[in-house]
């Protein structure tokens, strides 16, 4: 017990006040904990959606599933009750947006992406102008997204999904970066160690630049 509370009065506890300037009230160490604790919260969230991502991907071009003819559904892939799996669908975000093919719905170009997202800034600035209420705001954003084709509620019972087949060398490479628990648990480690090593030096580091001032 004694040890831990050198260690926390030593390290965890270094205020940039009691080294640099009394009005600098910093806790510098505690700061950097909680970024590193932020760090491998992000590592793990960032991991496991590439994997849920390449797990699915991969199921669809094991099925050979390149074109419309050929697509999907959640159930032929035995990912119907998969709610993360339908979470990252519906962001329709970074690799899926480039990858995934939905049946039914439009594939726009970027100009015309672009475009969509210029027309619901536009109506967001002039539903402020107007002072509408909420609700109808809403109503007429959601009318907006539909009418681009951009965020359309999907059916997971019945929608059906494939990879572009423009899109499959990418698709390919994409999930040959896929993750496991074991490369997940190596980068946090990474992360706490080079925290680590900061916050152990943090004190000398201090007193260095008091020596400086």
């Amino acid at each position: 017990m004694e040890f831990l509370k050198n260690i926390y009065t030593k390290y965890i506890s270094v205020n940039l006040k009691d080294y640099i300037h009394p009005d600098l009230d910093f806790p510098i160490n505690k700061v950097l904990i909680f970024v590193a604790i932020g760090l491998c919260i992000a590592c793990i969230a960032i991991n496991y959606t590439q994997s849920v991502t390449s797990r699915f991907l991969k199921k669809l071009i094991r099925l050979d599933a390149f074109s419309e003819d050929s697509s999907k559904t959640l159930k032929d892939l035995g990912l119907a009750d998969h709610k993360q799996t339908q979470l990252i669908i519906s962001r329709n975000s970074g690799a899926v947006k480039r990858i995934l093919g939905v049946v039914g719905r439009k594939k726009i170009t970027y100009e015309e992406y672009v475009a969509a997202e210029n027309r619901k800034k536009e109506l967001k600035k002039a539903n402020k102008k107007a002072r509408l209420t909420r609700s109808e705001t809403a109503e007429e954003e959601k009318s907006s997204d539909q009418g681009s084709g951009l965020d359309a509620e999907i059916d997971f019972e019945t929608a059906r999904f494939y990879v572009i087949s423009d899109e499959k060398a990418y698709a390919e490479r994409y999930i040959r970066r896929d993750t496991s628990p074991l490369k997940t648990v190596l980068y946090c480690a990474l992360i706490v160690l080079f925290f680590a090593v900061i916050i152990i030096a943090m004190p000398t580091l201090l007193m260095s630049i008091r020596g400086m001032v």
